[in-house]
């Protein structure tokens, strides 16, 4: 696999291309074809996904949740678990919404929605203060359904995990 510059704690599992296919993306279906062949790199035992507020809710910006999410990501990844981390496909995402007047809830339903029927990541890790994002409570109702390990952190879950 070909090395790329990609600032990720997953880095070594994108090649340039899936980075220009991100970049060139028109729908979020591109993006979850992207993740998948992301995925389908990465050890699948116990492959995991980190949830929570993003554009709403939690630490009240996208700034601050975004530090959290990658906090977390790296976090557990240096604990040994296998992470898949979602916030590369972030800007790509924001680029798709941005005729958007509101929350774009196609995201939800054409990445996040196939990417949790895909099967292929195992658990899940909510971040604490989750049910006041949209996002992250349609991605608890939605996981629930499907009968999916979900695990809710703690408000000091870095201290106690």
């Amino acid at each position: 696999m070909k090395k790329t510059s990609f600032k990720s704690p997953n880095a070594k599992y994108w090649t340039p291309e899936d980075i220009q296919a991100l970049k060139d993306a028109v729908m979020y279906t591109d993006l979850f074809v992207i993740a998948l062949r992301i995925i389908d790199r990465m050890p699948q035992k116990n492959l995991t996904q980190i949830c929570g507020p993003i554009t709403t809710g939690g630490k009240g910006s996208k700034e601050a949740n975004i530090k959290e999410f990658n906090k977390a990501i790296r976090f557990f990844i240096s604990k040994g678990e296998n992470i898949f981390d979602q916030m590369p496909f972030q800007d790509a995402m924001e680029r798709l919404s941005k005729d958007v007047e509101g929350y774009d809830e196609r995201i939800l339903e054409h990445f996040y929605l196939p990417l949790f029927r895909s099967g292929k990541i195992k658990k899940f890790k909510f971040l604490p203060d989750w049910e006041s994002s949209k996002g992250a409570s349609w991605e608890n109702e939605q996981l629930t359904t499907l009968n999916y390990n979900i695990t809710y952190l703690l408000p000091n879950w870095h201290k106690t995990a």
